[in-house]
């Protein structure tokens, strides 16, 4: 057989092209989620604060939260998808994303809004692993 003969191909040479796929994908819900949430947080912040000025402070701690949650967990992630592939910590992460928003949409308080943007920034940190 010749060199280029497609019987001497891998039976998974298109399984790159399709985990590329999965990952852009999810990249790209990621980031969709980015802003889904920005115009909306603010104004549901306000709803349970009833002032301008205290939601923006509590906004920056869901913020700040939300950012040292993914700072202290992304090597947590990163470990997690060298041990088990980086598709399952990817379902996860999106599991997790699916969850914030539900938290958001039924938040009773701020503290389940809290709750929310933690468990949201916990499975963010799944960004090294896409990019990885």
């Amino acid at each position: 057989m010749l060199a280029g003969d497609s019987a001497t191909k891998t039976p998974h040479a298109g399984a790159p092209k399709r985990a590329l796929a999965f990952i852009y994908a999810f990249v790209v819900l990621d980031v969709l989620s980015f802003g889904m949430i920005i115009p909306v947080f603010p104004k549901l912040v306000e709803q349970f604060t009833g002032s301008t000025a205290s939601a923006a402070s509590l906004i920056g701690v869901f913020a700040a939260s939300w950012a040292l949650m993914q700072f202290l967990f992304s090597p947590m992630a990163g470990m997690l998808s060298d041990r088990f592939g980086r598709r399952p910590v990817l379902l996860i992460s999106c599991t997790g994303l699916g969850l914030d928003f539900l938290l958001m949409a039924l938040a009773p308080n701020l503290w389940w809004l809290w709750l929310g943007r933690l468990i949201s920034g916990l499975t963010m940190a799944s960004f090294s692993t896409s990019s990885a």
